[in-house]
Formats: structure tokens, C-alpha cells, sequence
């Protein structure tokens, strides 16, 4: 499963940057959304990965839960890379075509949030905050 493969890609991070990438929680309240990023800042992101091919089946997307435990500060619906290679507009067609999904919750390929994961790392090594 992709999700398992990110998550696993995420733990890498977090023992390599332990004191900046603090938890890495697969299926945070049973399901409600698939992992919870927890940084030395105290923010939370929650991450629910797609891996479906068309992206005109996620117009129903919605908000993340994210009442108690589940709270989160940056929400990201992370779509596989296979999925955004085989159509590259992808993420603009489910920005475009989800209408009941909140403004600041982001849309990107697996690869964008890697980088997005990495650049937060970097900002808490170099205390921009």
C-alpha cells in the first residue's frame, strides 16, 4: 500500500531528525485520517494518501477530522505519484472539482510532500519558526 510505503519513508525522517520530526502515527484514530506528522514546534499535519486513478472520484473530498487527539495545524490529501504521472493535472482537478474541501487543506503528488515534510525539517534545524 502506498500510504504504508510513505509512512515508512516518514519514519526514515524521523530517526534521522528526531529532535525536529517528533511522531510519526500510521491510522491516528482507527481511520479517521492515515498518518499524524507531530514537529518539535508542536504543530501537527494529518495526511490522508489517495492512490485512486481517476481524479474526478474525489470530488467528494472533505475536511480532515480533527477534533481532540486528531487535531492537526496542516492538513494534505498526499496522491501517489503514479496516479499524478498518469495525469498531470491532477491535483488541480481535485482543487477544482471538490467543492466541500476547506481552502487550506493542501493537494499534492507523494514526491511535493516529501519535499514540503523536508523543508519543515529544515526550517526547525535553522529556527525559522
Amino acid at each position: 500500500m502506498p500510504e504504508l510505503d510513505l509512512y515508512s519513508a516518514l519514519g526514515e525522517l524521523k530517526t534521522e531528525h528526531p529532535d525536529f520530526l517528533t511522531e510519526v502515527r500510521l491510522y491516528p484514530g482507527v481511520d479517521s485520517y492515515d498518518i499524524q506528522l507531530r514537529f518539535s514546534d508542536e504543530t501537527v499535519w494529518a495526511i490522508d494518501f489517495k492512490d485512486v486513478r481517476d481524479p474526478y472520484k474525489l470530488a467528494v473530498l472533505k475536511g480532515l477530522y480533527g477534533e481532540g487527539s486528531l487535531r492537526y495545524d496542516k492538513s494534505f490529501y498526499v496522491i501517489s505519484d503514479r496516479c499524478v504521472a498518469n495525469h498531470p493535472d491532477y491535483t488541480k482537478i481535485v482543487k477544482e472539482e471538490a467543492k466541500e474541501l476547506p481552502k487550506q487543506t493542501q493537494v499534492v503528488s507523494d514526491q511535493v510532500f516529501r519535499q514540503r515534510v523536508q523543508q519543515k525539517i529544515t526550517q526547525l534545524q535553522r529556527g525559522d519558526v
